[in-house]
């Protein structure tokens, strides 16, 4: 399977954020990468099951193609392959609309705070995401913190 630049952008954000905790104080080992972070990280983990579930339920929208969901610590990390719109605009409401839908999905059914019909919510977790298009361009990217009830693009 070729791996988008999107998803390899997404992943490797990961571990900058992670790098980023510990040079600000986040860990008291300077030396730690984001593997032993995973490892030392004790608390609840979303499963393969969950996973596939996830991205299962997703299927249901013609627009969505693939999605890969990854774990670090606290640190959720999702990358979407989505068909877009001829608009760039309509991609990007396409883009946002199934990466709400996924992380609805992946916090009702897994370890995380579910989320109110209304709202995302807060939650026990970050997420980071990256959705493009079949042929690879980017669509959008946004963040949601664990203190934060909202999706920042």
């Amino acid at each position: 399977m070729k791996v988008s630049p999107l998803k390899t952008l997404v992943f490797s954000g990961v571990k900058i954020l992670a790098l980023a905790a510990v040079a600000y104080g986040g860990t008291d080992s300077a030396g730690t990468d984001s593997e032993a972070n995973t490892e030392s990280y004790d608390g609840p983990m979303i499963s393969e099951s969950m996973k596939r579930l996830a991205i299962r339920a997703s299927t249901r929208n013609r627009d969505f193609i693939d999605a890969t969901i990854q774990q670090n610590g606290l640190e959720k990390s999702l990358a979407l392959d989505i068909e877009c719109a001829e608009s760039e605009e309509a991609a990007k409401k396409t883009a946002r609309y199934l990466w709400t839908e996924l992380l609805r999905i992946i916090k009702q059914f897994g370890p995380d705070s579910n989320p109110t019909p209304s709202e995302v919510g807060t939650g026990d977790f970050d997420y980071l995401v990256g959705v493009s298009c079949a042929d690879g361009t980017t669509v959008a990217t946004g963040v949601k913190s664990r203190d934060s009830a909202e999706i920042v693009w």
